[in-house]
This record gives C-alpha cells, structure tokens and sequence, in this order.
C-alpha cells in the first residue's frame, strides 16, 4: 500500500503553514437569542403551561440520555426532571399540583406524548403520526 501523499511540502516551514490562509477555519455565527423565539405553549386538563422557546442542547441530550435507560424508574426521573426543567418557572407549581390532582388522571401514555411534542418542538424533527 502506498503511503499517503502530505499535503505540506517537505520543504514548508512553520512560519508558511501558520500564515497561510486556512480551509480548516469555519465560522457558525452566532446562536439565536431566546428572547427572538416565539413562546412555547401547550394546554393539558384545561390549564395551560408555558415553557422554555428553546433548550440547550445539551439539556434535550442529557434528557435522552437519562430518558433511555433500562429502569423505569430512572426513565420517570428523567420525564420528571426534563418537565420541571422546560416549563417556566412559574407554572412549574401548576403542573405539579395537576399530576398530584385527584380531578384528573394524567396517565403514563398522555404524560409520554406530552414529552415527545415537546422533544419534537425542541429539536425540530418531529415524528410521522
């Protein structure tokens, strides 16, 4: 096998490497402000709850991460955390007060779709129905 054909001349020096102008330099901009975002908003037991425009994304890989595991238990930490983590400050005691309500059951599957809209809003891809 042949080796490799370098790119930089035997006879380069450091000097004409460094100063010479760069395909490996990219700039991405700069990242939208949340403040430029068009709120986020879902209605569920006829309460309406306001979330986050946007998460890092860090934050949605955390949850995915968290969300996969094999225990159900840490899979309902993960749902958990991720709500409380999304919806606005103030109406985080609002959602906690309707999945402790005895007027409404919010089962494991609407809770779940819930999740998912979301997950899909945060990362624009949402999924065929």
């Amino acid at each position: 096998m042949a080796a490799k054909k370098s790119a930089v001349p035997k006879d380069a020096t450091i000097t004409d490497i460094t100063e010479a102008p760069s395909a490996r330099f990219k700039d991405f901009g700069s990242a939208i402000r949340m403040s430029e975002l068009p709120p986020l908003t879902f209605e569920l037991c006829e309460q309406t709850f306001h979330c986050r425009p946007a998460l890092q994304s860090r934050r949605l890989l955390q949850f995915v991460k968290e969300a996969d595991g094999d225990s159900g238990v840490s899979a309902g930490e993960a749902i958990h955390n991720f709500m409380e983590t999304v919806i606005v400050p103030e109406d985080v005691q609002a959602w906690k007060d309707l999945l402790d309500s005895d007027e409404y059951i919010v089962d494991v599957s609407l809770l779940g779709n819930v999740v998912t809209w979301l997950v899909e809003q945060y990362s624009g891809r949402p999924t065929p129905q």
